[in-house]
């Protein structure tokens, strides 16, 4: 994330999209990490891992 106001700013709809992508409410922890700049400015990128213990 390059923008966290815009993140901010949408996090009603990225929520909702995320819930469409899931079938649910997802039940997982996030964490949001804002960066300065990515090396292609037009890309988003999201990395999912899933800890087994």
């Amino acid at each position: 994330m390059t923008d966290m106001d815009a993140l901010m700013g949408n996090v009603g709809e990225i929520y909702a999209s995320r819930e469409v992508a899931y079938g649910e409410k997802p039940e997982v922890a996030q964490t949001v990490v804002q960066v300065v700049a990515l090396v292609q400015a037009d890309l988003k990128i999201e990395i999912k891992c899933i800890a087994h213990l």
